[in-house]
This record gives C-alpha cells, structure tokens and sequence, in this order.
C-alpha cells in the first residue's frame, strides 16, 4: 500500500503525447491525451516521487538518432502549483546507448504514463 502523505509532489494532472514521427514539424499531429488526478494511478503518482522525475525536466535526446523519430512529450502538474515539461525524442535509442541513472528514472515514468493512457483506452497513437 502506498502512503499518499508521503508523496512529496502529488500529481494534479498529466497532459501526454507520444507518436512516432518522419519529423519534428509533425510532433502536433500526436494526440494529446490528458490524465487528471482521480485517474492517475497510485503507482504512477508514487513513481513521480520515488524516482525524482520533477529533477528531470527539460528536453532530451536528439531527433536525429533515428528514423522514425520516437517523440514524447509531457506535462506534469502538482497539487503545489508546480509544472514540469518533458520534451524528449528516440528515448528507447537513449536507453541502450546510455548507463545514466536519470535516463533510466525518465523512461520507466514515460513508459508507465504511456502503457497506462493505452490500457485504459485513452488514444494514444502508435
């Protein structure tokens, strides 16, 4: 069970993007999908904390690692006000190329987002 008054940044609402793409300037064609705090699961919410995600914001990775580019993007906003924004391309290319403890924090959160948004057959394309 995980104790809700030990999260230090509760999420409020998460706004997702995520598509493969043949360039950058086609990044609006992703679907945004928008989770709110009643459905955004424990794990997630505990994960955000745990895992320091609000330290990695910003962009990451470079559109020219591969063709199609793999493009997320995310905002994070908390119970505090806070919003977090990540920008971040080829993050699967980043992962096997890359021992840096923080890509690996950023892609266990974007990929538990992103397997949630699809299992709850939020849209999300692929």
């Amino acid at each position: 069970m995980i104790d809700k008054k030990k999260l230090t940044d509760k999420i409020a609402k998460i706004i997702f993007k995520s598509g493969m793409l043949d360039s950058m300037d086609k990044k609006s064609s992703c679907e945004e999908c928008i989770l709110t705090a009643d459905e955004i699961p424990p794990n997630i919410q505990q994960m955000f904390s745990s895992d320091k995600v609000s330290e990695l914001s910003g962009t990451w990775g470079d559109p020219d690692y591969g063709s199609p580019i793999q493009y997320q993007w995310a905002i994070v906003e908390t119970e505090n006000g806070k919003s977090y924004e990540y920008k971040v391309c080829n993050l699967a290319i980043m992962i096997f190329h890359s021992e840096d403890e923080k890509i690996k924090r950023l892609f266990r959160f974007l990929v538990r987002v992103e397997r949630y948004v699809k299992d709850c057959g939020k849209s999300i394309p692929s």
